[in-house]
């Protein structure tokens, strides 16, 4: 078992300011991804150093967790590595797939790290699609409203840019990971992936959309979407503003 704490979080590409469910998605992202591109077991000591790291990050940190969720921890520790050996010795290929995008490698290659990945690209709001005046909508429901909104990638390195859904803030609102029915009954925004509870890694000009549970926009009422990086940085991605155009309400704002 390794003892020290801040090598496991170098080994992971993480920080100790992360949540522990943070920590666990780039570990599952990294354990998949590498699982993926090799198909025996000659390299699996990678694995295996990323498997002690992330459960000395957890042990060390059982101390400030309740005695339930220390359970829960342990028996997801306990499923990842059992699901690890298994891949191993029958030479098997775990695939997790997102059929909305032909993604590069996301493992760090070429001196990329995780954490570079989480921290270097920028985002950008971005029509719906290319005939599209808008770059979001929203759905009245009772008292609230469900925002949805579509982001580029606007710069990124060659491997992409791991966005978390988590990291996004409109106004002091967190985002909603799950989408409604009513969202995928408009034809016109259901071709966009929809950014889930997970980080992933999203190459450079493609788009996706994430949602939000708000209270209703009043009329010329403007909102700041930003994004919050692991290390601190946070950016402005765009300003969705309410506007009346051509003497009826319209959601969104022209790009």
């Amino acid at each position: 078992m390794m003892e020290d704490v801040k090598h496991a979080y170098e080994i992971l590409g993480v920080t100790p300011t992360m949540s522990l469910e943070e920590i666990e998605n780039v570990y599952e992202c990294l354990v998949d991804d590498f699982l993926k591109q090799n198909h025996d077991s000659s390299q699996d000591e990678r694995l295996l150093q990323w498997a002690e790291a992330f459960e000395c990050i957890v042990e060390s940190r059982i101390d400030l967790t309740a005695c339930s969720v220390k359970e829960n921890r342990g028996q997801k520790v306990l499923i990842i590595l059992l699901k690890v050996v298994a891949v191993i010795i029958f030479s098997c290929i775990l695939i997790k797939e997102i059929s909305w995008l032909e993604q590069p490698d996301p493992s760090p290659v070429g001196g990329v790290t995780t954490d570079e990945l989480s921290n270097n690209f920028e985002l950008v709001l971005s029509k719906f699609d290319e005939t599209s005046y808008w770059d979001w909508g929203y759905y009245e429901q009772k008292d609230e409203w469900t925002v949805v909104v579509a982001i580029k990638v606007l710069e990124a390195s060659a491997e992409g840019a791991l966005v978390s859904a988590y990291n996004f803030k409109l106004g002091d609102d967190s985002p909603v990971t799950t989408v409604s029915k009513d969202v995928y009954k408009d034809e016109e925004i259901n071709h966009l992936h929809y950014l889930g509870k997970y980080s992933e890694l999203v190459p450079q000009s493609h788009k996706f959309a994430i949602t939000f549970s708000v209270s209703p926009f009043m009329p010329g009422e403007q909102r700041i979407l930003y994004y919050e990086f692991p290390n601190g940085r946070k950016i402005e991605v765009g300003r969705l503003k309410l506007e009346n155009m051509n003497d009826h309400e319209d959601h969104g704002i022209l790009v």
